[in-house]
């Protein structure tokens, strides 16, 4: 989806990926199209880590044959060696600066200075993780604050990545607010936990014993760029996962720093060589049974092994030419269009974030004629479709459906401590960006507005709101009124947020939650 609506950025993604998958498409359909770019970065990706090994190690007995174990025997290598997600041409990118910045230290001029500027801004344009990149390979060389050059990258780096910051700004900074604000949670031991355990696993569980183990001793072939790239990501995820959760892949980048230095280990120091070859084998036995696990008909739920094709093209087959909304799932909606080549939208409730449909969508009528609502779950009456033991849904049909999840609400003035049962006020101001006019007296709409309470546990309760004087939207136009709701929520902190509720269904969000509110 990415591919076929190009931009220069996207809800929580710079726009790299959507390039990658756009010019795969033009070359083969299908999945071919979506993974081919993805395949070619890899084999370059591991060409740079190659050529990063020093020229002595390189022409060593073995050097090869350990280079290949340990690109294959390292997990994140063999996921994002085909699929494709924004990590790999982060990946893609970090190898091709990193070896660039290693020559930019060695020869500092103007060509070096260019590269390494256009490396900077394919970095942040594949993953916002690419700023740790430049940002801890700089720290490993305070140095070159005093180089000329290095401005002159840092210069053409930032003017390559203006159209990106452009269109943050058109878009309210979606990304830097979702990422930074909407993905924290809150503090929980588990997590941490989780994150080491993610570590083990992610870096090979039998490769990074060698690693830290050897590091702690102090090997003079540790280089101090790579020392920065290594802890620096392995260090800031680990503060990251005490404000929330922190995927496994987010580390990926510290594979690349680890297999130069088990390169030149293995090859050098012959104690370590016998604990290697026992772990190499190993680890190539189990990541070749679980790529075979991959490709194989076995009957497991698994998103590898459960195409779903049919599945879409049943739903397709019950819409009648309606257009398919699908609830709080932009995958869903995406596979939809992917496998049946119908337009699809992912329509979000309240307790879902927002996603890149919201932007996606560009239409020009709040009221969206003959729309077949695809749920995941009862609600509003929906009727039950039973697939196969396996798949099920639930569906309602709708001649007229409100779209209006585009419309935005600000608390002006809202009290931040109520009692339990309290009558509270509030002054709000409501923005239609849309460019028609929206009739919230029309029957056909029949939307009701309430006020939700967010508790950091992710349980939520909605009251309605009273008073609420808005009746028509114009286009493009804001208004500013005042509401009461009742705080009809047992003790606790909150955040709140308004949402509107249409005919039955759960409630959409038109605020942030960013509102605290303390029940006494």
């Amino acid at each position: 989806m990415f591919g076929k609506h190009l931009d220069w950025g996207f809800f929580d993604h710079p726009p790299m990926v959507g390039l990658m998958t756009y010019l795969g498409g033009l070359m083969f359909p299908g999945e071919l199209g979506v993974r081919l770019l993805t395949i070619i970065m890899s084999l370059v990706m591991f060409y740079c880590i190659w050529l990063m090994i020093p020229e002595p190690d390189r022409k060593k007995n073995n050097a090869i044959v350990v280079f290949a174990v340990l690109i294959f025997a390292n997990p994140l290598f063999n996921i994002y060696s085909f699929i494709t997600t924004p990590d790999m041409p982060l990946l893609f990118f970090s190898a091709l600066y990193l070896l660039f910045f290693q020559r930019f230290l060695d020869k500092s001029n103007f060509t070096n200075a260019l590269i390494l500027g256009v490396l900077m801004a394919g970095l942040i344009y594949s993953k916002y993780h690419g700023i740790l990149v430049i940002g801890f390979s700089v720290l490993s060389s305070l140095s070159l604050f005093k180089s000329r050059n290095f401005y002159i990258a840092c210069i053409t780096g930032i003017l390559l990545y203006l159209p990106h910051l452009f269109w943050q700004y058109q878009h309210d900074f979606v990304s830097f607010e979702y990422h930074l604000f909407y993905r924290s949670r809150y503090f929980s031991w588990n997590n941490f936990m989780t994150y080491l355990f993610n570590m083990l696993a992610v870096l090979n569980p039998f490769m990074l014993p060698l690693f830290l183990v050897s590091f702690i001793k102090r090997d003079e072939s540790q280089s101090r760029l790579m020392n920065f790239m290594f802890w620096g990501f392995i260090g800031f995820f680990a503060f990251t996962s005490l404000r929330g959760h922190v995927e496994p892949h987010w580390i990926a980048v510290a594979a690349i720093p680890m297999t130069l230095y088990l390169h030149h280990l293995v090859l050098k120091h012959d104690k370590y060589w016998k604990y290697f070859k026992i772990t190499g084998i190993t680890s190539l036995i189990l990541i070749f049974i679980l790529r075979l696990v991959l490709i194989l008909p076995l009957p497991i739920k698994s998103e590898f092994h459960t195409h779903r094709q049919s599945f879409y093209q049943n739903i397709q087959d019950m819409a009648q030419g309606r257009e398919v909304f699908f609830n709080n799932s932009y995958t869903e909606a995406s596979k939809y269009s992917f496998y049946t080549g119908d337009p699809s939208f992912s329509y979000n409730f309240i307790s879902f974030r927002k996603n890149q449909y919201d932007l996606f969508e560009s239409r020009d009528a709040a009221i969206q004629p003959n729309v077949m609502f695809v749920l995941f779950g009862n609600q509003g009456g929906a009727k039950h479709e039973v697939l196969n033991e396996h798949e099920d849904y639930y569906y309602i049909n709708f001649d007229k459906f409100p779209l209006v999840n585009k419309l935005k609400i600000e608390m002006i003035e809202c009290p931040e401590i109520a009692n339990e049962g309290d009558e509270v006020k509030a002054k709000m101001i409501i923005h239609n960006p849309h460019d028609f006019d929206i009739d919230l007296r029309n029957p056909d709409e029949k939307l009701y507005w309430e006020i939700y309470f967010f508790e950091m546990k992710e349980r939520i309760k909605g009251v309605p709101m009273a008073g609420v004087p808005i009746e028509y939207l114009s286009a493009n136009s804001s208004q500013t009124f005042e509401i009461t709701f009742k705080v009809d929520i047992h003790p606790g902190v909150y955040t709140i947020g308004a949402g509107l509720q249409p005919k039955g269904l759960t409630a959409i969000s038109v605020s942030k939650r960013s509102y605290p509110l303390t029940v006494n």
